[in-house]
C-alpha cells in the first residue's frame, strides 16, 4: 500500500548485537518524550525518504540515534531532524542532536552515504557527536562519504563535534550550521563562545582523535561570540587538544569557504 507510514516511539528501543533493522520507503518515526531513541548495538540502515524525527521535550537529553558497543548505523538516505539534546554534566554520557556515535566494550560506527541531518540542537554536536564515556579503550567512528549535515545548532560543533574517536570526510556537505552561544540557554548551560560552526574537535586530557578530510564541502557555517570582548572560534573548523591529548589531523582535499566568526 502506498503512502506514508507514521510510527511513534515513546522509550528507548535497542537493536541488539547480531540483529538488523532497515527503515526505508516513506516511513516516519516520531520520538515522543524525553527518553525515546534508537540505541544501535546491532545494525541499522536508514534509506529512501524515511524520516527520524526527534522532539524538544524539556527533559530530553538523548539523540535520535545512539550507536555503541560495536553497533553500525549506515545512512543511505532519509532525514534526521527536529531534535534537541539538552546538556548533561561531564561525568555523564553526552549526546548530539541528531546522532551520537560512542564507545562501549567496542566502539560504534556511523557511515553516512547519503541523506540529510538537519534542524537539530545540542550543547555539543548539533548534527553528530563522536563521543566517549572516558572509561573505555574503544572509540567511536564516523565516516562521512555523502549527504548533507546542514542547519544544525550547538555551542560546540554546530554540524559535527568530536571529543574522542575518528572522523573521516570523503565527501558530502557540512553547510549553514551554527556554533552559537545562545544555544547554551536553550539546553541548560551558561553561555560560552561558539566554537566550530561546521566542525569542532576538542580533545581533553588523555583523549585520542583522528581527523581526516579528503573531499567534500564545508561552507556557510558560523561561530558567534558570547560577550562583546570575545570572539567566535572557527567558523568552518575548530581544532583543540589539551596538553595530554593526542590528535592526528590531515586535510588533503575538499573545499572550505565562506564560513564566518563573530569578532569583538
Amino acid at each position: 500500500e502506498s503512502g506514508e507510514t507514521s510510527i511513534s516511539v515513546t522509550s528507548a528501543i535497542t537493536i541488539p548485537a547480531g540483529e538488523e533493522l532497515t527503515i526505508d520507503d516513506d516511513v516516519e518515526i516520531q520520538m515522543v518524550g524525553a527518553e525515546a531513541t534508537l540505541l544501535v548495538k546491532g545494525t541499522l540502515t536508514l534509506s529512501d525518504s524515511a524520516v527520524l524525527r526527534g522532539n524538544d521535550d524539556a527533559d530530553r537529553k538523548v539523540s535520535v540515534v545512539i550507536v555503541e558497543n560495536g553497533g553500525v548505523f549506515t545512512m543511505k538516505g532519509g532525514t534526521i531532524t527536529g531534535n534537541t539534546a539538552r546538556y548533561v554534566s561531564l561525568n555523564v554520557d553526552r549526546c548530539g542532536g541528531g546522532v551520537t556515535v560512542r564507545d562501549g566494550e567496542t566502539g560504534g560506527t556511523f557511515i553516512m552515504n547519503g541523506g540529510t541531518i538537519t534542524g537539530n540542537t545540542a550543547m555539543y554536536g548539533g548534527g553528530v557527536h563522536i563521543a566517549t564515556t572516558r572509561e573505555k579503550n574503544s572509540k567511536g567512528v564516523f565516516t562521512f562519504n555523502d549527504g548533507e549535515i546542514t542547519a544544525n545548532r550547538a555551542v560546540h560543533g554546530g554540524g559535527v563535534y568530536m571529543i574522542e574517536g575518528t572522523f573521516t570526510m570523503n565527501g558530502g556537505e557540512i553547510t549553514d550550521n551554527q556554533a552559537d552561544y545562545t544555544v547554551g540557554g536553550e539546553v541548560g548551560f551558561s553561555a560560552s563562545d561558539g566554537q566550530g560552526g561546521g566542525i569542532a574537535v576538542e580533545l581533553d586530557d588523555q583523549c585520542q582523535g583522528t581527523f581526516i578530510i579528503k573531499a567534500g564541502l564545508i561552507a556557510g557555517n558560523s561561530a558567534n561570540r558570547a560577550y562583546p570582548t570575545d570572539n567566535g572560534l572557527g567558523g568552518g573548523i575548530y581544532l583543540y587538544k589539551s596538553t595530554f591529548g593526542s590528535l592526528t589531523a590531515e586535510i588533503s582535499g575538499g573545499t572550505i569557504e565562506n564560513n564566518t566568526v563573530q569578532l569583538s
